[in-house]
């Protein structure tokens, strides 16, 4: 009789196993499958990636910079609470930049409260603007609504990455036409910064310009120009004389990367 019983189970788990759903053995991990049996695929009871869930601890779009958190929350088949363990294949990856920058993650597995055994708990610091994906599988399985997107914007400009661009430490112009140097405003990181186009960049950014040989301040001889596309802004110079000019340029009274330089303003006969 127990011949015929052991023979009798064995035939009922494998037919279980094949009238299973197709996904239902992938849906749970290579350490859940090495730990549980048949009863434990009829009942639900192993690790689902569909069932998993992930809460982004703040709100669209952050600044880079920012140390963020988010929790992963793990269940079973049947929807029960699945204790997360170092032996599941718990793989969390985030890729800033739009998919440049791969960022490091510390991953915390449980905690001392038993009603947090079945939570991962996610930190992370971006420092590239853009697009941030963050995968979080079961082996080589996203869990339900990953890859996620996430927004980061750049932070306000830093004076040590922000400069003209194309810049000469002499810059040579003509009398009375404006003349164009551009700036573009960084970041800490390096991002390039928003340029919004409603805003007066003369509320951040001051300009002290003095004619050389006399030492005289020539003020109201400039004006700004936005440039939200190419995130840009210009410095507008339009001297009416001729002659040698210190200028010096600050972001909130610190000066610029290279902010300080010398302008030659020629006549419009010497300048043909």
């Amino acid at each position: 009789m127990l011949g015929v019983s052991l023979v009798a189970s064995v035939l009922v788990g494998v037919a279980s196993l094949m009238l299973a759903p197709a996904g239902l053995l992938c849906d749970q991990s290579a350490a859940a499958a090495a730990k549980l049996g048949f009863l434990s695929y009829l009942t639900g009871k192993y690790l689902s990636p569909s069932n998993c869930k992930v809460d982004f601890d703040w709100t669209e779009p952050q600044v880079v910079g920012t140390t963020l958190t988010f929790f992963i929350r793990f269940f079973q088949r049947n929807g029960r609470s699945y204790p997360i363990c170092d032996e599941d294949p718990l793989l969390v990856e985030v890729v800033a930049g739009n998919g440049a920058h791969k960022v490091a993650c510390s991953v915390e597995l449980g905690g001392a409260d038993p009603n947090l055994a079945n939570q991962a708990r996610v930190q992370f610091t971006v420092r590239r603007a853009g697009l941030c994906h963050v995968s979080v599988l079961i082996g080589m399985v996203h869990v339900r609504g990953s890859p996620f997107i996430k927004n980061f914007l750049p932070g306000r400009p830093d004076p040590q990455k922000t400069g003209f661009i194309h810049h000469s430490c002499t810059v040579v112009c003509t009398q009375d036409e404006p003349h164009h140097l551009f700036l573009e405003p960084r970041d800490k990181y390096n991002n390039a910064c928003v340029v919004d186009s409603s805003t007066d960049p003369s509320d951040e950014y001051s300009v002290d310009i003095v004619e050389v040989s006399t030492n005289r301040p020539v003020p109201s001889c400039y004006h700004w120009e936005n440039y939200p596309e190419n995130s840009r802004i210009a410095l507008v110079l339009k001297l009416d004389r001729v002659g040698c000019y210190q200028v010096s340029v600050a972001y909130r009274g610190t000066s610029l990367s290279n902010g300080d330089f010398h302008v030659i303003v020629l006549s419009k006969s010497d300048a043909a």
